[in-house]
């Protein structure tokens, strides 16, 4: 599959944002690559890692009121992890009007350090809302 300049499949790694949400993120290989450097994309809310798969409840928000949440992205790899693309963090999804990104990461996080965005949650209507969050990487 390609995507966004991925020319191979890309590992993917999904949040279900309950009440409220469902995020992907997806990481983009880079084949030219060695295969013994590799930068690693780590996600966690808070002391939380988020796997794929994982869910993430923004849990119950009455209409019209915001919920935040922050979101660290970790390089667990060898060399510079490079977040690309026109919009770092990219909402997109059946219900991406009601999330936003309040603050986006830097672009590249060195080996063993991290950086961070934060998400939020608005919803204008009652019911389960659900959204794919897409972060394209090096790694």
């Amino acid at each position: 599959m390609e995507r966004r300049g991925c020319p191979r499949s890309f590992a993917t790694a999904a949040l279900a944002l309950a009440s409220s949400a469902a995020l992907i993120l997806s990481s983009c290989p880079n084949p030219s690559i060695d295969a013994l450097a590799k930068a690693k994309l780590v996600l966690r809310q808070g002391a939380t890692a988020i796997e794929a798969g994982d869910p993430f409840d923004f849990g119950t928000a009455t209409v019209g009121d915001s919920r935040q949440f922050t979101f660290t992205v970790s390089n667990a790899g060898t060399i510079d992890l490079e977040l690309t693309g026109a919009d770092l963090v990219l909402i997109g999804g059946a219900n991406a009007g009601q999330f936003s990104v309040a603050s986006q990461p830097a672009t590249v996080v060195r080996p063993g350090e991290s950086t961070s965005f934060v998400l939020a949650f608005e919803p204008s209507a009652s019911g389960l809302k659900t959204g794919t969050v897409t972060i394209a990487t090096n790694g």
